[in-house]
């Protein structure tokens, strides 16, 4: 698939990720979730950030599909149960991000907010950690300004979509206007 992206300068700040690097980790963070990888599929690579479709069995046996945000990005799993594409994934990475931050990186009893993870011993992102939130924060402004904007078409779900007509990244269906 041949997605739209742009290449602002703050992407000069954000490491890039070898394609082998990012296939090293994406399958370490999956040791990591204690799952036996079956197949790993990139989707998406760009600059920093890869998204692959994930197919595994966790240690109880039962298989499990997932997208997994990584590269040289803190790394996340969603299920695919209802995101179909990488766009929507990146989307909710962005989405959740913003309140992750708002949160400083601490989750609630109810586990509502994600735990991003970074390679390579797994540990959660720590809000602490200055230089690690800058990049974090510029990673999340450019997915959803950059690459979600510019590839709607690829965000189907409604909720996610509504999720990203709040924030601003995709135009508004009724006006056409962000919000």
């Amino acid at each position: 698939m041949d997605y739209k992206f742009s290449t602002p300068p703050i992407l000069e700040r954000l490491t890039s990720v070898e394609h082998d690097f990012g296939m090293l980790s994406a399958k370490s963070y999956v040791r990591f979730l204690k799952a036996r990888l079956h197949s790993l599929e990139l989707h998406l690579h760009i600059h920093f950030l890869m998204v692959f479709h994930v197919t595994a069995t966790e240690a109880s046996g039962e298989t499990f599909s997932c997208w997994l945000i990584g590269g040289n990005a803190p790394h996340l799993n969603f299920s695919d149960k209802e995101i179909s594409t990488p766009i929507e994934a990146i989307a909710l990475y962005a989405y959740y991000s913003t309140y992750w931050c708002a949160a400083k990186g601490v989750t609630d009893d109810e586990g509502n907010l994600p735990e991003y993870r970074v390679a390579p011993n797994w540990e959660m992102l720590d809000y602490w950690d200055k230089e690690a939130i800058y990049d974090f924060n510029a990673m999340t402004m450019y997915i959803g300004t950059n690459l979600v904007y510019q590839n709607s078409e690829f965000v189907l779900h409604p909720d996610i979509r509504d999720k990203c007509v709040r924030r601003g990244w995709i135009a508004h269906p009724a006006t056409g206007k962000e919000q």
